[in-house]
């Protein structure tokens, strides 16, 4: 039997290893004939795009620098025992991290306790029962007095009588009574009003603070004035950002401290006696460290961040080029590096780290685990891991099938695509640049070419996986893994796809005893356009074989073996035969099948 093996890996470099930038044709020919060198022999080597290009003085010994989190007690274990760190960052950050505080938490620090009352003029402050008013008059009358607003709301004044004060702005203080003077003496008469003192007032601090409590102050006194006699919020606990202000059961004022911390607002609320400041329970924080301004864990105030707001917040030092966002709530943390320059709108949520960083501090990459895995399924890990360090970490559940691991890789696949797409180009330039001899020619040509551009336009909707052949588990070691390379480990399959130029295109269930013949037959056979003479037989771990069917086929051929999650795909006849344009889309069809699993007729 001639067994000859498709890697895969050497369709992915073809457009950018041997076409000629120069010559677009002639780059989409050289792509398909590195295709179409009829299935070269492959001996299980590891392909030259997957081997170790990284910076040769990381330890790759060190294995993974660490590994999402997982259940407290359930950690997947390496051979020493040790069970993986649940933090990814930068060395460089570790001493950040560890004297990290909550943003605000200086607030109230010692100097809180002597915070002064606040300064009497608030023009917005409205007077009230209790409230203490200099009053000076001159000119035509004289007086001059400290009047007590009584508890009807007014202060007396002789020869003017009882003026009325109570819930008028601080502002207005002046003309108010001016204007109950002038109704006794029309001119001649001067008036200068002051507030000397608010009304005094205790208020009850509670919720999540560090001595809750009754405490004395002045009506005018400001919410963080009595938050600093209650000792402050309790960082670990209290929120900065949800603080009410109760009155008689019902909440009349919303405080936010970030408002303060970040523009030096804080909204005037009037206390007024009995009245309850609550800080409620702290929501999970998202923690900033790296190259900012202001590392420190901030608290969402609906549940998340907008990125490039929380990022306006922290102050990002111009150094910082990439942002690494982890997630370790759950049994399925994840992790994503994204440039500075494409946040976009991107979200983080409480309980999330981000991490700034630059080029040249990115010692890590991102790697997903998908299929048959208990635990975490995605990593960080360190530049220069390797599949095998990666494979050794995971608990498989039991109907893992590790022989047929699968890598899929971003780079592969749009090469694989850029592939395609240039041979599609090629192949459609040449039907419609030939030329015919006669005007029945002509007509044909014009229907052939409709057909083409048919083909090409679905063909070009494809998109590849980007497998990348990893061989055998002993060439594991030698394929070092890049950001966002996925690794699939499939279920042990128990079905075979048969598809292409089949009566009958299906998945049925895998039979040991079966050849390929048999899979063909108990689909319906062939049909009237399908090649007898081989078939493409695809494998689960990204390796193809050419399978000759004919009838001069030798028995080891005719017999070979077909393992669950194969597919067999039959080509039409004579594609690999027939005119120079038919052989082209005979390659791209090939191509289609090997990158993405898909066979496409043509036409």
């Amino acid at each position: 039997m001639k067994k000859r093996v498709l890697v895969l890996i050497t369709l992915m470099g073809m457009v950018l290893t041997q076409a000629n930038a120069a010559d677009p044709l002639s780059a989409a020919q050289s792509s398909m004939n590195a295709i179409t060198s009829q299935f070269a022999t492959a001996q299980g080597g590891v392909p030259a795009a997957s081997k170790q290009t990284d910076d040769p003085q990381l330890d790759k010994n060190a294995g993974l620098a660490s590994v999402t989190a997982m259940n407290q007690g359930n950690g997947i274990e390496d051979k020493a025992g040790s069970q993986f760190s649940n933090k990814v960052i930068n060395d460089d950050f570790v001493p950040q991290l560890n004297k990290l505080q909550v943003f605000g938490a200086n607030l109230f620090s010692s100097q809180c306790q002597n915070l002064p009352q606040m300064a009497l003029y608030n023009p917005n402050y409205l007077l009230s029962i209790g409230d203490k008013i200099s009053i000076t008059l001159w000119g035509a009358f004289e007086y001059s007095a400290v009047a007590e607003v009584d508890s009807q709301g007014n202060i007396f004044i002789p020869k003017v009588g009882p003026v009325h004060v109570a819930d008028i702005p601080n502002k207005d203080l002046n003309k108010v009574i001016g204007d109950a003077i002038k109704r006794t003496f029309e001119k001649n008469v001067t008036v200068y009003a002051n507030l000397m003192s608010a009304q005094p007032v205790q208020i009850f601090v509670s919720g999540y603070v560090s001595k809750p409590g009754l405490y004395d102050g002045m009506s005018s006194d400001s919410v963080l004035y009595f938050l600093c006699k209650a000792g402050g919020i309790e960082p670990d606990k209290g929120s900065f950002r949800h603080i009410d202000l109760i009155r008689n059961g019902k909440v009349i004022s919303h405080i936010d401290l970030y408002n303060f911390l970040v523009d030096g607002v804080i909204p005037f609320s009037q206390l007024q006696q009995g009245d309850s400041i609550v800080v409620r329970q702290k929501a999970a924080s998202v923690t900033v460290i790296g190259q900012v301004k202001s590392p420190a864990m901030y608290e969402p105030k609906d549940g998340q961040f907008d990125l490039p707001g929380l990022l306006r917040l922290v102050g990002v030092l111009p150094e910082a080029t990439y942002v690494l966002i982890e997630d370790n709530r759950g049994l399925n943390p994840s992790n994503k590096y994204i440039p500075l320059s494409a946040i976009g709108d991107q979200v983080v949520k409480g309980g999330e780290q981000v991490t700034l960083t630059s080029d040249q501090n990115i010692k890590q990459i991102t790697v997903s685990v998908t299929g048959a895995i208990l635990g975490p399924h995605q990593f960080v890990v360190p530049i220069g891991t390797t599949l095998e360090d990666v494979v050794e970490k995971l608990k498989f559940r039991s109907n893992a099938n590790i022989d047929d691991l699968q890598l899929f890789r971003k780079s592969v696949a749009a090469a694989q695509k850029a592939a395609i797409d240039a041979s599609l180009n090629y192949l459609e330039q040449q039907a419609y640049t030939k030329s015919a001899l006669t005007k029945d020619g002509l007509l044909m040509q014009q229907q052939y070419a409709g057909l083409v551009s048919t083909f090409v336009e679905k063909a070009k909707q494809v998109q590849p996986k980007g497998q990348v052949i990893v061989g055998s588990k002993t060439k594991w070691e030698h394929i070092a893994l890049q950001n966002n390379d996925v690794i699939n480990i499939p279920n042990q399959n128990q079905v075979v796809t048969i598809s292409g130029q089949v009566m009958a295109p299906m998945a049925i269930n895998y039979n040991e005893k079966f050849s390929v013949k048999d899979y063909i037959n108990a689909v319906g056979g062939y049909t009237p356009s399908a090649e007898t003479g081989y078939v493409l037989l695809l494998h689960e771990n990204g390796t193809a074989e050419r399978v000759d069917t004919g009838m001069f086929t030798s028995w080891m051929s005719y017999t070979t073996a077909v393992k669950g999650g194969d597919q067999i795909i039959v080509p039409n006849e004579g594609m690999s035969e027939a005119l120079p344009i038919l052989a082209t889309i005979s390659q791209i069809v090939f191509q289609i099948a090997f990158a993405a699993r898909v066979f496409i007729a043509p036409m």
